[in-house]
């Protein structure tokens, strides 16, 4: 009898709950000058909140500095040699899904380990994966009615949310590509509207290129929107011991109206009246990512730990700076560093660190998974890159909870995890729509940049094993 009640016993035992939730919110593309600019404005209070309470700094990335494979590094605390998303699409030029990807993510680890997972827009994340928790995933390319290459919210793509019964709950709260008047209305709330000289005037006609930057930046706000919508709901009825949730306009707009921001740094004179319609897009594209910031940690209960990220920073691009036609006058291939702050419980309070050289550093991208699991009191995969030395990220933690709560190692258990398989297709020849339309985003496609990137991973492995 006493036996049996063992074998129950251990049957049933549940992990003990993290000290406090951990809540992951990435926001794409955020150049740290530019955070620390608009603070001292006063125009991020929600980003300044991590100052004031916590640390903000710096987050050093990678290259390739491509958006897929630095947030995958981020989820899986794996190089992208090691997890398999090494570009935008495999050699068959089929967007990544979530099906190729080689090791497991935190949201597998963490559900692997009986805690609740919240996970919304991640990049990579379609088809959704089976979870203890909910996911809604995403589909990441501009296939998905030719208008955005980041995350979005296709209506008619099947397996988008884990359980796929949670999209009946979802509905209400999204923004799908193909609701176009519903996006314009959304961006010029929140965007002055290109007009003629005459502000009474209608909206003037802009020419191809600036309506595909505008286009991008309202299907990127909707995605945005959509997510906060999303996550909020979640945290409200499904609360998790582990939320992640991805924002993308600050990417967008810095990509696509950079030569307004900085117009000094390119060698043309900006036309008007573009000039005055765009030059404060990227601030405000900013202040937006802040106000939805804000929303979501309104929904956080009071302990929570609360990490806030970019993958990269980014500066005006010098292949664009002699060509005023330029479609892409913003980006980052020499991977600048992103932004990292960090508050909550477990936290130490060492303010704005932004605009100081030395301490301004807080770690790397391959850092935030092995911290996400110790905050939760998760043991550390021992092969992780991270841990071969010292992680520099553990010095946001607060020294008193650090020394009563050292890191345990895991065996690595990868092999355990399902194995990849090709990219899927949610329709025929997307693939090939995907290609076609990627090019004006400053990138190039195909095998040859498959190449590079995948020479440059190989390059920067062998780097870290030395």
């Amino acid at each position: 009898m006493l036996g049996l009640l063992g074998v129950f016993s251990c049957t049933e035992a549940k992990p003990a709950p993290p000290a406090a939730p951990v809540v992951v919110i990435g926001i794409d593309g955020l150049e740290p000058a530019l955070i620390a600019e608009l603070i001292d404005a006063g125009r991020l209070p929600n980003l300044a909140k991590f100052a004031e309470r916590g640390v903000l700094g710096r987050l050093a990335s990678m290259i390739p500095t491509y958006s897929p494979v630095i947030w995958t590094s981020i989820a899986t605390g794996q190089a992208p040699s090691e997890h398999g998303i090494t570009f935008f699409h495999d050699e068959g030029n089929r967007p990544y899904t979530s099906n190729t990807r080689k090791v497991p993510a935190l949201w597998n680890i963490v559900s692997d380990a009986g805690l609740k997972v919240n996970c919304v827009g991640w990049w990579n994340t379609w088809p959704a994966e089976s979870i203890n928790g909910k996911m809604l995933s995403t589909y990441a390319a501009q296939a998905q009615a030719s208008v955005i290459w980041k995350p979005g919210v296709w209506e008619e793509l099947e397996g988008l949310t884990w359980p796929p019964t949670l999209m009946d709950e979802i509905q209400s709260e999204m923004i799908f590509v193909s609701d176009a008047e519903r996006v314009r209305d959304l961006l010029w709330s929140r965007f002055p509207e290109p007009r003629d000289q005459d502000p009474t005037t209608e909206q003037r006609d802009l020419d191809p290129v600036m309506t595909k930057s505008v286009t991008d930046l309202g299907w990127s706000l909707s995605a945005d929107l959509s997510n906060t919508a999303v996550a909020v709901y979640l945290q409200g009825k499904y609360s998790a011991d582990l939320s992640m949730i991805y924002l993308s306009m600050p990417d967008v707009a810095g990509h696509r109206f950079w030569s307004y921001h900085e117009p000094e740094a390119f060698h043309f004179e900006l036309r008007e009246p573009a000039k005055a319609d765009f030059a404060e897009y990227i601030r405000l594209a900013y202040v937006e990512a802040d106000r939805q910031l804000g929303e979501l940690l309104a929904s956080l209960p009071a302990n929570a730990n609360v990490l806030v990220l970019s993958d990269h920073g980014m500066h005006a691009w010098e292949e664009s700076i002699d060509d005023p036609e330029a479609g892409t006058t913003g980006h980052h291939p020499a991977g600048p560093p992103g932004i990292f702050g960090a508050m909550g419980p477990q936290i130490s309070a060492r303010g704005n660190l932004l605009s100081d050289a030395t301490k301004g550093r807080l770690g790397n991208v391959l850092e935030v998974a092995p911290l996400v699991l110790r905050l939760l009191g998760l043991p550390l995969p021992e092969h992780w890159p991270a841990l071969r030395g010292a992680v520099e990220l553990d010095q946001v933690l607060d020294e008193s909870w650090r020394r009563a709560n050292a890191a345990v190692r895991a065996p690595n258990t990868d092999g355990d995890f399902r194995p990849a398989t090709p990219a899927r297709l949610p329709r025929e020849n997307l693939d090939e729509d995907f290609r076609q339309s990627f090019s004006a985003l400053g990138y190039t496609l195909g095998d040859e940049a498959r190449e590079e990137s995948e020479k440059a991973i190989e390059e920067q492995s062998g780097e870290a094993d030395d």
